[in-house]
């Protein structure tokens, strides 16, 4: 996609990995490139695979780097299944021939989210004993499932979230018909978010729904309404409680929030009653006004649920999605999300009352 090199530059760890990379030192074998953006993830090894092979951009080597057709960066596992055992005896075998183009060869090696111990066990003896000129690139959505043995045999580099301007300008060049200052807002930094909802026709629509249940869910007589419109997001409710933790936490991080901030003096409680009341409501929501109107929005959120309200909704919001995994009957599990939500709306009411 045009400009993800740029925007992968604007990233801290870039420059670190730049550092490494123009070392005077050996290029270390392996690095472990890990996050919850896997679209980042991708994208900065496959640029790290180029920055090893040549770097400049423009020749011939990159340009097949580019382009996945460099016969010395090799990818595992093959299509979207896990890295299984057969991936990394593969690994291990063809890692002893020479490169078929001179210089190093590399491994993009996807563990994703729970590459199995097994399959990282038979991959540690390469790691431990490396043949020459190899270069490991592993990238993982889950440190946590990363083997202490793997990490401690590779340079470890976190990828942190993108600044939203920064993804809005990338969202803006390769997706031009799409509200960009949206998607930014809402993706929560990451690329990943944001080529999806640049790409899902429905985003808007379930946006709408998100902000239906954080500004206009005031009373048990609505949740009928809400259940109907849930339903028939059943197949991407996951996708609408992302939506809903993104815009519980832009409320959280917004500048209406730093009056908002939870403390037990009484000055600060006085404070923040006095900023409840100087937030007006925000006008309806609609998909083509949203745009410079969602900071209202957050304003009308803070209002309604507080600082600790949301954080309460942030935990609801992972409550849900386990209860969702564990396959929970779907019914129940949106009746108590709703009554929940409620629940948190009607005590931060009462508190900022009493």
């Amino acid at each position: 996609m045009q400009g993800l090199d740029e925007l992968l530059k604007t990233n801290a760890v870039y420059d670190k990995l730049l550092r490494v990379l123009n070392s005077k030192g050996s290029i270390p074998h392996a690095f472990l490139l890990y996050g919850s953006d896997e679209a980042a993830l991708t994208a900065l090894a496959e640029l790290t695979a180029k920055s090893i092979m040549c770097g400049c951009g423009a020749c011939n080597t990159c340009l097949k780097v580019d382009k996945k057709v460099h016969t010395d960066v090799m990818y595992y596992p093959k299509g979207d299944k896990a890295f299984l055992v057969e991936d990394a005896l593969e690994v291990t075998d063809s890692m002893y021939t020479l490169p078929y183009e001179g210089g190093k060869k590399v491994y993009i090696l996807n563990f994703g989210a729970n590459a199995n111990q097994q399959s990282q066990n038979k991959l540690l003896k390469s790691l431990e004993e490396p043949a020459r000129d190899v270069v490991f690139i592993i990238t993982s959505t889950n440190i946590a499932s990363v083997l202490a043995t793997i990490k401690s045999r590779t340079t470890k580099f976190a990828v942190a979230a993108f600044e939203r301007n920064a993804l809005k300008k990338f969202v803006t060049v390769n997706f031009a018909s799409t509200n960009a200052e949206l998607i930014s807002e809402v993706s929560g930094g990451k690329v990943t978010n944001a080529i999806k909802y640049a790409t899902d026709s429905g985003f808007e629509a379930r946006l709408k729904l998100v902000f239906g249940l954080l500004t206009e869910l005031t009373h048990s007589s609505k949740m009928i309404g809400y259940l109907e419109q849930l339903n028939k997001e059943k197949s991407r409710f996951g996708e609408v409680l992302e939506l809903f933790s993104a815009v519980v936490g832009g409320a959280i991080n917004s500048p209406s929030s730093k009056g908002w901030m939870s403390s037990d003096s009484e000055d600060r409680r006085g404070s923040q009653t006095e900023s409840l009341q100087n937030i007006h409501p925000a006008t309806p929501w609609h998909p083509s006004n949203l745009e410079g109107n969602y900071r209202a929005q957050y304003s009308s959120i803070l209002s309604a649920f507080g600082l600790l309200g949301l954080s309460q909704l942030v935990k609801l919001t992972t409550e849900v999605q386990e209860r969702i995994v564990r396959n929970s009957n779907f019914n129940a599990t949106l009746d108590y999300f709703l009554l929940k939500i409620l629940e948190v709306r009607f005590n931060a009411n009462f508190s900022s009352i009493g």
